[in-house]
C-alpha cells in the first residue's frame, strides 16, 4: 500500500482555456497492482477500442455496461409491418406445430385443470425490434399464445381466458398493439409473476431468467400452474442431458442457458399429459418445444 498512499492527487487547472481535471496516474496504477493482470489489459484495450479519453471516467473497467443508441420510437405499427405481419399469420396458420398444438388441446382440455388466464414472458417487442428475424420470431411466438387462448376458449366453454404479457423490452407501441390485435394486456415486471396461480397457463421461449422454475415454485401449493406452452423439458437439468458443453455447440443443442430444466419441473412433465415438436426446420422461431398440461385433482 506505500506505493499507492505515498502519491498524492494531482489537480491541474487551467482557467482560460481547458476545464478542471484529476491526474489520474495514482488511480490506475492501483487498479493496476491490484487487479489481476488480465481484467487490467483488457480494459485497456477496451478503452483504446473505443476511443476513450483517459480523463473520462475515474475507473479503468466497466462492467455489465451496454452502448444503446437513443432512437425516435415508433408512434404506431406502420403500412409495412403490417403486410409482414399477415406474411407471418399464414404461415402461422400453415405450420405443423399449429396443427399439433389445437389437436392436442382439443384432445386432453378436459381432463385437466381450467384455465383462466394466460401470462407470456419474454416473447419480445415485436413492433418496436429494429431486427427483422427478432420482429418475425417474436410475433409468432405472440400468435401461438393467441391460439392457445382461442382454442382453450371454444373447448372450455365459459369466459375465455384473459392474456397477459410481460417483457422490459416492450415499448409503447408494442403495448397498444398487443392490446388492439391480440386482446393481450402487458404487466410491468414482476406483476406477471405476481399473478401466477394454480390456473394459470404460462408461456416462455429461452427467457433470460428461469421462468418455469419461479412459476412452478410460485404456484407450488396447487402443484404447479395449469400448463406451460415453452422449450422441451427434457432431462431433470442435473446432468445438463449427459452432454458436455462443447458437444452442445457442435450438436446444436440448447442446454445451458438461464431457464434451465430442473426435477420438479421433469416431476411436473411425468405426472401430467404432455406434446413435444422440433420446430427447428420448419418456422424456427420455437426450435424443441413442448406443451404440458395439469391433470385434474380430486374434486374439479
Amino acid at each position: 500500500m506505500d506505493k499507492v498512499t505515498s502519491k498524492s492527487t494531482e489537480m491541474e487547472c487551467d482557467m482560460s482555456s481547458q476545464p478542471a481535471r484529476i491526474e489520474l496516474q495514482p488511480i490506475l496504477e492501483a487498479q493496476r497492482t491490484y487487479a489481476p493482470r488480465y481484467i487490467w489489459q483488457r480494459a485497456q484495450a477496451s478503452r483504446h477500442e473505443r476511443g476513450h479519453n483517459e480523463w473520462a471516467t475515474l475507473t479503468p473497467f466497466e462492467f455489465g455496461l451496454r452502448y444503446v443508441p437513443v432512437k425516435d420510437e415508433k408512434a404506431c405499427a406502420d403500412a409495412e409491418f403490417h403486410d409482414k405481419a399477415a406474411q407471418w399469420k399464414s404461415q402461422w396458420d400453415n405450420s405443423d406445430l399449429h396443427r399439433k398444438l389445437i389437436a392436442f388441446l382439443k384432445t386432453h382440455t378436459g381432463s385437466v385443470t381450467r384455465i383462466d388466464q394466460i401470462i407470456c414472458f419474454g416473447l419480445g417487442n415485436t413492433v418496436s425490434s429494429t431486427h427483422p428475424r427478432v420482429q418475425r420470431i417474436s410475433y409468432v411466438q405472440h400468435l401461438a399464445a393467441h391460439t392457445v387462448r382461442d382454442t382453450l376458449a371454444s373447448q372450455q366453454g365459459g369466459a375465455a381466458p384473459t392474456m397477459f404479457a410481460q417483457d422490459p423490452e416492450y415499448k409503447a407501441v408494442d403495448t397498444s398493439y398487443l392490446s388492439e390485435h391480440f386482446d393481450c394486456t402487458v404487466l410491468d415486471d414482476p406483476e406477471g409473476f405476481k399473478a401466477l396461480d394454480g390456473n394459470t397457463f404460462v408461456i416462455a421461449f429461452a427467457p433470460n431468467v428461469p421462468v418455469r422454475q419461479i412459476a412452478l415454485d410460485m404456484t407450488h401449493d396447487s402443484n404447479g400452474p395449469a400448463g406451460f406452452l415453452c422449450d422441451a423439458i427434457k432431462s431433470d437439468g442435473l446432468e445438463g442431458e449427459g452432454l458436455t458443453r462443447k458437444e452442445c455447440y457442435e450438436a446444436e443443442n440448447n442446454v445451458y442457458y438461464t431457464c434451465n430444466p430442473s426435477p420438479g419441473l421433469w416431476k411436473y412433465k411425468e405426472q401430467g399429459l404432455w406434446m413435444e415438436h422440433d420446430d427447428r426446420d420448419e418456422l424456427g422461431c420455437f426450435r424443441k418445444v413442448g406443451v404440458y398440461l395439469k391433470k385434474c385433482s380430486e374434486g374439479e
